[in-house]
């Protein structure tokens, strides 16, 4: 009897650190630079980095597509959407920019 309750312990024990590691299923790989700051396998989602729309520039090394927006939320049209693996140039007036989902999230 005591090892089935040591055996079901471990079991419940392992699940529950399983349960606990954190995955990057929805991070693209690779890096964001945004105005100069890196940022590795950023998250899917919006990024704010200005208070106010900003001169922005954005180097994309990662495997999925970034659009960036002149709100600090991602919300309205963006300026320019920089595909993965190339930059966007100059950009007068950025303030968020939102990673969409990776090829690699399946």
């Amino acid at each position: 009897m005591t090892r089935r309750f040591a055996t079901a312990l471990g079991a419940v024990a392992a699940s529950i650190l399983l349960a606990a590691v954190p995955t990057f299923a929805h991070a693209a790989v690779g890096y964001l630079g945004i105005n100069g700051t890196m940022h590795m396998n950023p998250s899917q989602g919006c990024m704010k980095f200005a208070d106010a729309p900003t001169f922005t520039e954005i180097y994309n090394r990662t495997d999925a597509v970034v659009s960036v927006y002149p709100t600090t939320d991602c919300t309205g049209d963006p300026v320019r959407t920089v595909l993965p693996n190339s930059d966007s140039g100059q950009i007068d007036i950025g303030a968020s920019a939102m990673v969409h989902k990776s090829p690699s999230d399946g």
